[in-house]
């Protein structure tokens, strides 16, 4: 149903740039690196760009999920279920890979000298509207992580 398609080196959107959080109360504290990529549905369209922290990367694969009431992001999110050695994987809005934890952000488009996702909530909705209407029509709930 979706596709979390990473960028590899030599893409024009990848980067090893990192980026520093010191305070708590924004995610979590210290120095991050960032992975872009970008979500597609079923036939391959792209619905946006997304972000991810580098040391909590999700392996590469394809996963069921579940529509969850996110207690942190206060929210319906997608949640993968069954990831080995994680718990509670979303896709939710954020802008910086200091607030993911495996996680993974839409945006709707990319800064790489920051490094950081712009407009996150707008691509989620879409995001979480289609996901929605494919349930709705009996389509596996299934997301598959790869590099491209």
């Amino acid at each position: 149903m979706l596709k979390i398609q990473r960028f590899k080196a030599g893409d024009p959107f990848y980067t090893e740039k990192q980026i520093t959080n010191t305070a708590e109360h924004c995610g979590v504290v210290g120095t991050f690196g960032t992975t872009f990529g970008q979500i597609v549905n079923a036939d391959g369209n792209k619905m946006s760009f997304c972000l991810e922290r580098t040391d909590t990367l999700i392996p590469e694969g394809e996963y069921d999920f579940d529509i969850y009431d996110s207690p942190v992001n206060k929210c319906e999110v997608v949640r993968l279920l069954n990831v080995t050695g994680h718990e509670d994987i979303e896709i939710h809005p954020a802008n910086w890979a200091y607030q993911l934890k495996g996680c993974c952000a839409p945006c709707t488009s990319i800064d790489l000298n920051i490094p950081q996702g712009n407009v996150s909530r707008t691509p989620f909705n879409t995001i979480m509207e289609y996901v929605k209407a494919q349930i709705a029509k009996g389509v596996p709930a299934k997301i598959t992580y790869e590099t491209i």
